[in-house]
């Protein structure tokens, strides 16, 4: 089953409408689909962190499940060999049962580098110089929002993480804040800079309605502001479009209506959107469309887990499918087996025009190898928004040929969970 959303995208370059699809696909973790929740063992722990399933989410089944294993020294040490760090064994203590303590804020784990890995750490560069391409794009930007907010008629208010400004009405915003700021501070920490620091509010929006009512006021409003702030935007029947859908993204703001949408659903939207906005903002929309929606997929995996959001062209016949039914993993691995992924160069010319859910799989895991070396991947957002030619950056970054991206990229998914 799948979520229908309109997608608006660039204003840089020939902005068109586009449907989104967040569709929740089914999860690529092995212990998401474990039949008895008994409590988990020290053993099953160490098996599924020996077989890479990610951190969190081995931290979630224990969470979920309970243990049986009591957080005595040896057994610290044992956590700690597999991942573990000392806040989340301390996180640990008070899971004693299914529903224990919230996940503290520091549960990022560390994804597997690529052969190579980083080269020597260097001193951090400062956050990227606003100049005067993004300064202009940036208050083209702000002026839209504000005047919406003011011309909608509803009583909208605003509120701000370091990089993303959330707008609706009253209390309807306060979850969704607490989950962009965690997912902020793991990005923070996680990446240097320019993705530490680098995205500025102004051009990260996103706007949150309980009803259906207050979503239209706000569509036909920014619509309209849009239109007279000059920004052209391709497509026929956009407000009717966007209406039905019940949420998109449009240059600078994603909006949504609850009304459309479970919670889960809705999060993992805000959660993708953090991350697509980023790279958008970053690499002032050089990126190629994999590396965008990847990173998307990256951010909404950090929260949840799991990858579900797919972008789907609202020009491109009216394709509707639910999406890979195996996990994301295993779908690449599957198109890895059936020759059906033959380069980088193949992916990264992927276009969310186009795009099937396969192809958003693939994106998504070759983005989650790039970003495994934090530090040559904000080399690569540099580059990218230098205007360099996306391939040539990565064998560049990365010190390898195509040929042999594309086999670090085939064990890497071989090993994926």
């Amino acid at each position: 089953m799948g979520l229908s959303t309109v997608y608006a995208s660039r204003i840089a370059r020939s902005p068109i409408i586009l449907l989104l699809l967040l569709v929740p696909l089914a999860g690529f973790s092995p212990l998401a689909t474990a039949a008895p929740l008994e409590p988990m063992s020290i053993e099953e722990v160490e098996e599924q962190r020996q077989k890479r399933v990610a951190l969190m989410t081995v931290f979630r089944a224990i969470k979920t499940r309970g243990r049986t294993f009591n957080l005595d020294e040896a057994t610290r040490d044992r956590l700690k060999k597999v991942g573990f760090t000392d806040r989340l064994i301390t996180a640990m203590e008070s899971i004693e049962k299914i529903g224990g303590s919230a996940v503290p804020d520091d549960t990022t784990a560390p994804e597997p580098a690529p052969p190579g890995g980083d080269p020597p750490a260097e001193k951090k560069p400062a956050g990227l110089k606003i100049e005067a391409q993004d300064e202009a794009r940036l208050a083209t930007y702000e002026r839209i929002i504000k005047a919406t907010i003011q011309e909608c008629g509803l009583r909208l208010t605003t509120a701000d993480s370091d990089h993303t400004r959330l707008i609706g009405m009253g209390p309807i915003i306060g979850p969704f804040l607490g989950d962009v700021k965690k997912l902020e501070a793991i990005l923070d920490k996680k990446f240097p800079e320019p993705i530490a620091s680098g995205v500025d509010r102004r051009g990260s929006n996103i706007a949150i309605f309980a009803s259906k009512s207050e979503y239209a006021a706000w569509t036909r409003t920014l619509l309209k502001v849009c239109s007279e702030q000059g920004m052209q935007i391709e497509g026929q029947n956009l407000l009717e479009t966007a209406l039905n859908a019940g949420s998109f993204h449009l240059g600078c703001v994603y909006s949504m209506c609850l009304e459309s949408m479970t919670p889960e659903e809705a999060r993992r939207k805000v959660a993708f959107c953090v991350g697509f906005q980023s790279m958008m903002q970053l690499t002032r929309e050089k990126a190629p469309d994999a590396l965008q929606t990847g990173f998307g997929n990256i951010t909404e995996v950090l929260m949840f887990g799991s990858p579900s959001v797919t972008v789907w062209s609202a020009y491109s016949g009216g394709r509707q499918g639910a999406g890979p039914g195996a996990g994301w993993a295993q779908v690449v691995r599957n198109r890895f087996a059936q020759r059906q992924i033959t380069g980088i160069l193949q992916v990264l010319g992927y276009t969310v025009d186009a795009m099937e859910p396969p192809q958003y799989a693939e994106s998504w895991s070759l983005t989650t190898l790039l970003a495994s070396a934090p530090d040559r991947f904000s080399k690569l957002v540099l580059a990218l928004r230098g205007g360099e030619e996306a391939l040539d950056s990565i064998q560049k970054t990365y010190e390898q040929d195509e040929p042999t991206l594309l086999k670090t990229w085939f064990q890497f998914a071989a090993q994926a969970q």
